[in-house]
């Protein structure tokens, strides 16, 4: 028996690897598809009016990241409506996969616990029909893969048009398939390590939510926080608590050197800087002073702030997308985070953009510095990021952790699935971090 298959659609299920013992087997998933192993499907259409009432929800492209599918200011369809789009609705086990624009290839997995949502059309879902030969869980962890990337380079980009990855190009995607029990073993060595991310980063939501109530409370609602008086505050400027840190460099020049890179895909994909190497970054970068913070002036409608935890073992960079402000009183920066990241700052922060619609909107830093806002006395803001500190010293520990499991799972992908260590020796590693 062959390892190629490449010449129409498999002669039976007999041909898959069943044996533990057996080499694995590369198929095309055309072949799986017209066997009835696999689904590859688009999403649905939507019309304006399909929209605006509170029946399944409609997600779009923006809303997936590679760490999770984000459902903040997603549209739902009308409740009538339901019989139009039922046929692409999501199920538990589905690999999504974006397929358009810069962030063609963008994937992420439903889990059981994510409510049901109707795709859109610059998505297409991946669904094992039959898990006992191709392993939802295990293709979620494929869809990460060198395998999967390298193919999908050569085939968004193979026009000139902007990347798009069609249903024809999914047909000829090639995977390589160990027999059903090793790729369950491979997917539960590997899930121990997302668990424990995800259960972090929902940790992290519930601190950063709690100091965001005080925040609210204190500096928003006037609520009594200390001697049972409100704190008093006064009509001051961003630019009176904060600089614009404008220092720069070019990572190109430093090929060896490893940078903690704090940029918009990394914040999108879980708040989670990735170490790269110099020669990898290709433009110039602003420099994270130990203590700022970092506000998206692109696209402002879609909040961004980030509160670095910076590592002393390597400088920090991050996008020129990014404003990176640094307080004038050091205690200062978990109170400007907090700003930053309250409903009544953004909303007025977002009416300050330059540029034309859609990608090329951006607030300049000049504007911001000029933005009145409610300046707390020097004692209020010390007491709450005293009050705070705890909270976020928390989340930059399990941030840390995050990382360490991230990096852990990134080196024993490749090496799982092409059979360089075995599973036993991949749970024995896990089993020591998690």
């Amino acid at each position: 028996m062959g390892c190629d298959r490449s010449r129409g659609a498999l002669s039976g299920l007999e041909v898959l690897p069943q044996a533990v013992a057996e080499p694995p087997h590369t198929f095309t998933f055309g072949q799986l598809i017209d066997s009835g192993i696999l689904v590859v499907g688009d999403g649905y259409r939507a019309k304006n009016e399909e929209l605006g009432g509170d029946g399944p929800i409609f997600l779009r492209a923006g809303h997936v990241t590679d760490s999770h599918i984000s459902f903040i200011g997603v549209e739902r369809f009308k409740a009538s409506h339901f019989s139009r789009v039922a046929q692409k609705m999501s199920r538990p086990g589905d690999v999504i996969v974006t397929t358009k624009g810069n962030s063609t290839g963008r994937v992420a997995f439903v889990t059981k616990d994510l409510p049901p949502f109707v795709y859109s059309p610059h998505l297409s879902f991946w669904r094992s029909l039959k898990p006992e030969y191709l392993n939802p869980d295990f293709l979620r962890y494929w869809s990460r893969s060198h395998e999967f990337r390298d193919q999908l380079t050569g085939l968004a980009n193979s026009t000139d048009m902007a990347p798009y990855l069609s249903l024809a190009d999914q047909r000829r995607l090639r995977i390589v398939l160990p027999p059903a029990l090793v790729q369950r073993e491979i997917a539960r060595t590997l899930s121990t390590l997302d668990d424990k991310i995800e259960l972090n980063r929902r940790m992290n939501q519930t601190l950063e939510a709690m100091a965001r109530a005080i925040f609210k409370s204190w500096f928003v609602d006037f609520d009594p926080a200390a001697d049972d008086q409100p704190w008093p505050q006064r009509l001051g400027t961003i630019g009176e608590l904060g600089t614009i840190g404008r220092e720069s460099l070019s990572p190109a020049d430093y090929p060896v050197e490893f940078f903690d890179h704090y940029s918009i895909p990394a914040f999108d994909e879980g708040k989670i800087p990735k170490a790269e190497r110099g020669d990898g970054i290709k433009s110039n970068k602003f420099v994270v002073p130990s203590v700022a913070v970092l506000l998206s002036k692109l696209n402002p409608r879609i909040p961004r702030v980030w509160l670095p935890s910076i590592s002393a073992e390597q400088r920090s960079i991050c996008s020129t997308e990014f404003l990176v402000i640094v307080p004038m009183e050091i205690p200062d920066g978990e109170f400007l985070y907090s700003l930053f990241c309250s409903s009544e700052f953004m909303d007025r922060f977002a009416t300050r953009t330059t540029g034309t619609s859609g990608s090329h909107q951006r607030v300049r830093p000049e504007d911001l510095l000029r933005m009145e806002v409610a300046v707390p006395f020097s004692k209020a803001r010390e007491y709450y990021s005293a009050t705070v500190g705890p909270l976020f010293g928390k989340m930059a520990q399990t941030l840390q952790e995050s990382r360490v499991l991230a990096a852990l799972r990134d080196t024993l992908l490749p090496k799982l699935l092409s059979g360089e260590i075995r599973v036993k020796q991949a749970e024995r590693m896990v089993g020591e971090v998690v």
